[in-house]
């Protein structure tokens, strides 16, 4: 004998039409989504004044949260300080002053006028940087084209037999080495977005090894997932120019590309929906890309935004062009060989010993079973992260005389604490990242089995029928209990009320569940 499913189970039956009209979803209240997903606020207090009324005023200028903008902000820093300047916390142990920030908003946002907003100051400085090394530039080109022209006559006269022969192949063997040895300066450059990393480790090497990469777009992510290398993953230099490792490249047909101790600064803003997908993405946390983003996942102001909010103050806006502007001026200081030397900023005693409290604070918490265990390898590099976001509150705070040549004074701990602050509100952001990111296999399942309800015809299902559909990822059915639980507290899934009696013959019912209305928008 067969039982129908209606039979097996007391489906609710809607209530009969009124006035013509079909009922809603009647008893059901809005399904949590797995991209929702809410942090603490930015600590914008840790903030020094001029980038604190910045960040502030633009987020209320554009209607965004202020996270977004305090991260712009720091990251802005980040690229003037890079090569420049270096934490030491203890010998052994510096930091660079580079980081990579992701934000995740929704599109409309309005991501892109923050971006602009933040990156006048670098543009400015572009601007006059190329004007400045126009005239140069000019000049060093002419004389390799000169220097070429000479050495194509030479070897024309080096052809003749006898004395003037020798003596011209003796000019070109000369200007040979001469032209090899000249230098043509490349045009400054400090910001790039849309950029492979061949492309990019070539501007890195023209720039003396610091570059920011902003983007208001994600588009970095796909380049580093191999959108042009046949879906090769590509993003060695990524991990490199973030910690100041040496890089080289060898191509056939192409000069080497030596990068000594690159420093990248990266700035991306992507989609909720872009940060759920990139623990999938081959390599991305396995090889430690994702361990060196630091997270933001802002409340969205959608719903709540003021139809006339405030303008920028001009005072405001020439405060933040001024103070990078300063820091921007500072002088990479070189060695002999010409390479950078970065200043040496340490920790006074009390300073050290806050970030190593926080340090040690954090360590239990990595052990098996332990909340932070999940995220070993972002929580790792954290203290680093925080002694870089250290360095940069203390260049903020003292740009006006931090360009001068004298030895940089030590980070005390009001300093170490605010950075530690933002350190806290970082690990809540990275374990709503991680989260988000499906990271733990019982989020990642009910994904998985949410994606495959929205092809299922009924306004019902049974955990048999859900087994059937992903019968790929578990072996067995109980093994699905975990993610169910996971859709039922969210809202997606209703446990039906359980048969009155059992089927005649054959398997016992499995146990059945309603289907959200809005599984199926």
């Amino acid at each position: 004998m067969t039982t129908s499913y209606e039979e097996t189970f007391e489906i609710p039956r809607p209530p009969p039409k009124a006035n013509g009209k079909a009922p809603g979803a009647a008893g059901w209240e809005d399904p949590v989504p797995f991209d929702a997903v809410e942090g603490p606020p930015f600590p914008v207090q840790c903030l020094p004044e001029w980038m604190r009324s910045w960040a502030v005023a633009h987020s209320e200028a554009m209607q965004t949260p202020v996270d977004l903008a305090a991260m712009l902000a720091l990251s802005v820093v980040a690229v003037a300080s890079a090569k420049k300047v270096e934490v030491e916390l203890k010998p052994g142990w510096r930091e660079p002053t580079n980081i990579f920030t992701c934000i995740a908003l929704l599109s409309g946002e309005g991501k892109s006028p923050i971006f602009r907003a933040a990156l006048e100051p670098a543009r400015e400085y572009e601007r006059k940087e190329v004007a400045r090394m126009a005239p140069q530039i000019a000049a060093a080109k002419e004389r390799v084209e000169l220097a070429q022209a000479r050495l194509k006559e030479a070897r024309k006269r080096a052809t003749k037999p006898g004395e003037a022969g020798q003596h011209a192949a003796e000019e070109a063997e000369a200007l040979a080495v001469d032209i090899e040895v000249m230098h043509v300066p490349a045009s400054p450059r400090l910001i790039v977005d849309d950029v492979t990393s061949e492309a990019l480790a070539m501007r890195l090497a023209e720039q003396g090894g610091r570059l920011g990469l902003f983007s208001a777009e994600g588009g970095p992510f796909e380049l580093m997932a191999g959108r042009y290398t046949e879906g090769t993953s590509n993003f060695e230099l990524y991990l490199k120019a973030h910690s100041g490792d040496a890089h080289l490249v060898d191509r056939v047909g192409r000069a080497p590309i030596c990068l000594r101790a690159p420093a990248l600064t990266a700035a991306l803003t992507v989609q909720p929906s872009v940060v759920a997908g990139l623990a999938r993405r081959p390599g991305f946390r396995g090889r430690g890309l994702l361990a060196r983003f630091l997270f933001s996942l802002p409340r969205s102001r959608v719903g709540r935004r003021a139809s006339n909010p405030p303008a920028v103050t001009a005072e405001t806006r020439a405060a933040y062009l001024d103070s990078v502007a300063n820091l921007l001026s500072m002088p990479v200081v070189r060695d002999d060989h010409g390479e950078s030397e970065p200043r040496v900023l340490v920790l006074n005693g009390k300073a050290r010993e806050h970030l190593l409290t926080f340090k040690a604070e954090l360590e239990p918490r990595l052990a098996t079973g332990a909340d932070l265990a999940p995220l070993q390898d972002w929580v790792n590099k954290l203290p680093g992260a925080v002694a870089r976001i250290a360095g940069l509150l203390y260049l903020a705070d003292n740009h006006e005389v931090v360009g001068e040549e004298k030895p940089l004074r030590p980070l005390d701990v009001s300093v170490c604490e605010r950075a530690v602050q933002i350190g806290r509100y970082l690990l809540e952001h990275a374990m709503a990242a991680f989260g988000l990111m499906g990271s733990d296999d019982v989020t990642e399942l009910a994904r998985r089995i949410l994606e495959w309800l929205r092809g299922w015809e009924g306004d019902a299902v049974t955990k048999r029928d859900i087994h059937r559909g992903v019968h790929r990822q578990v072996e067995r059915a109980t093994d699905l209990d975990p993610a169910l639980d996971v859709l039922v507290s969210r809202g997606y899934l209703r446990a039906m009320r359980p048969p009155r009696t059992s089927p005649v013959g054959g398997r016992p019912a499995s146990p059945g569940f309603e289907i959200h209305p809005a599984v199926k928008r």
